[in-house]
């Protein structure tokens, strides 16, 4: 190419427009799609650097001065996919350069996106790979690294791998001038510190919630300390608001629920006009406590409100991991909700759940959900009728309604991806007939566990997650979805289609991707709609 430097200049100028940009939730669609065409053209141009051989690229260190900033900005703006993606591509470019640092920034970044995106088994070969390899390298883009891999093992729940990655990138951190950590990791060094003490003391309490509670005495001693230490630090506004969140967690586990919710008032108020960790608004994080402290008083239902606000505002009003910690709080409610409801059907307990989905994504948990399981539902019957007896129809049903359940933990960055889906990414919406069969099977929904699990299966075994024909439930549900995503406006990047098209298509599938008995029971029912 023989416009590096126009080129350049293009990206400065989209990195200094991020930082005019509200969230990319709530964007308008001519704002959407001008982003979506920037995100486009920075793909295609970095794709093009890193398909050149190493002296026919642009001054790779010039380039990742501007590059580099992007990835907290597409962060607190909400857009992680992107992070995910672009910082893929740069790092690979950045290995070949030899430039330590900058390597172990960008890889920082792609570790904390992958795991946002539940990818915990590749965040850490890339983070304990660059750790191995550069982890004598004393500076800041280690120590966010060490943070960034830590933070994984906590949402592995490995949390003393947790603690001695968060006690290493401190060690780290206390031998870096503050020019140091702002240049490569964008904070000062005291909020750095106070960070990885907070992570540290998030790892205390989080053994203590799931164990019920219990926290040994010499932890909770320690934690207490490294509070006080926190609070005699001149941390900045934003990190002492993410203390607060660590304190109400603090007295919840001490049982000063009273004290709890003083502090409660206290980040709603801040919520309401201020923000929180990396510049988001605290509410989302707020309305999860508040469930969390209901859960604990045993007031279920007002736990479940809660948490079912949380997941409405997890798109616009928190910064992505936030979405790991809502959902995991929200199967426990729900769980705990029922339970302590006898006598409620499994039923009630998917009704639960389609609320959750639809409180994240509209279209995914709303009229989608619905439909699937009604379709299925009329599948299912003209199938008993014509031989299939054994068929469950109330799990049948049950099933339709929760198909994409696994959506729950794909963050809305992706389910509502502006720029065209890249081939890695679309690998990654897959995972969610995976995630939806253990979250079913963690709240003892196994029968529709099994028929989630396999609705993207096909007869020739090319689909997915196993590559195997599926159960004739599955394929029930996997038809109805396909048909009713063909026919019903949805996404904005997909287009409605007609019924006969639709069963157009179909039909030319038949005991290809579709199974054929389905696929005429399905006949049947278009017949008295077209």
């Amino acid at each position: 190419m023989d416009n590096w430097a126009g080129e350049l200049q293009r990206i400065r100028d989209f990195s200094r427009k991020l930082d005019e940009t509200a969230p990319i939730p709530t964007l308008s669609e001519d704002d959407l799609n001008a982003f979506a065409r920037d995100i486009i053209r920075l793909q295609d141009l970095l794709s093009l650097i890193g398909s050149l051989p190493p002296s026919k690229r642009p001054d790779i260190c010039e380039w990742d001065d501007t590059v580099s900033t992007l990835w907290r900005k597409l962060f607190s703006k909400g857009d992680d996919i992107d992070r995910y993606t672009l910082s893929d591509i740069w790092l690979r470019i950045l290995m070949e350069s030899k430039e330590e640092k900058r390597i172990l920034r960008t890889a920082a970044a792609f570790v904390a996106s992958a795991r946002n995106f539940s990818l915990f088994g590749e965040a850490l070969e890339v983070g304990t790979s660059m750790l191995d390899r550069y982890g004598t390298e004393n500076c800041g883009a280690l120590a966010n690294l060490l943070n960034s891999v830590g933070s994984v093992y906590y949402c592995k729940k490995d949390y003393e791998k947790a603690e001695e990655c968060y006690l290493r990138a401190h060690e780290t951190a206390e031998r870096l001038t503050d020019q140091e950590t702002m240049k490569w990791i964008g904070v000062s060094n005291v909020d750095f510190k106070g960070q990885e003490m907070i992570n540290r003391i998030e790892t205390i309490l989080e053994r203590g919630f799931l164990s019920e509670g219990e926290i040994r005495a010499d932890r909770a001693l320690e934690a207490e300390k490294l509070i006080s230490s926190l609070d005699m630090m001149p941390i900045s506004t934003n990190l002492a608001t993410f203390l607060l969140v660590t304190k109400t967690e603090f007295q919840m586990l001490a049982n000063n629920f009273k004290e709890a919710g003083v502090i409660l008032d206290r980040i709603e108020e801040i919520g309401r006009t201020g923000t929180g960790p990396y510049f988001y608004s605290l509410m989302t994080t707020h309305a999860r406590l508040r469930a969390r402290l209901f859960g604990l008083t045993g007031d279920w239902n007002k736990s479940y409100q809660w948490i079912r606000k949380a997941l409405r505002q997890v798109s616009t009003k928190t910064y992505p991991a936030e979405d790991v910690f809502v959902l995991e709080d929200a199967i426990k409610i729900v769980r705990k909700l029922h339970d302590d409801r006898k006598g409620l059907r499994d039923s009630d307990l998917v009704k639960d759940l389609v609320f959750l989905l639809e409180d994240k994504d509209w279209y995914t948990g709303g009229s989608h959900s619905r439909q699937v399981a009604e379709l299925s539902l009329k599948i299912g019957h003209i199938m008993k009728k014509y031989g299939a007896g054994d068929l469950d129809i109330l799990e049948l049903e049950m099933a339709g309604l929760v198909h994409d359940i696994g959506k729950l933990r794909i963050p809305w960055s992706l389910l509502n991806k502006v720029a065209p889906i890249t081939p890695k990414e679309r690998e990654i919406l897959k995972k969610h007939a995976q995630f939806g069969k253990e979250l079913l099977d963690e709240i003892g929904l196994t029968g529709p566990a099994d028929i989630v699990y396999e609705h993207h299966e096909t007869m020739d075994s090319k689909g997915y997650p196993r590559g195997k024909r599926p159960s004739l439930p599955a394929a029930i549900v996997g038809i109805s979805d396909v048909f009713d995503a063909s026919t019903t406006l949805n996404r904005r990047y997909k287009v409605a289609k007609g019924i006969r098209e639709t069963m157009s298509e179909i039909r030319s599938l038949s005991n290809l991707k579709y199974h054929p008995d389905v696929v005429s029971s399905l006949g049947m029912l278009m017949e008295k709609v077209v």
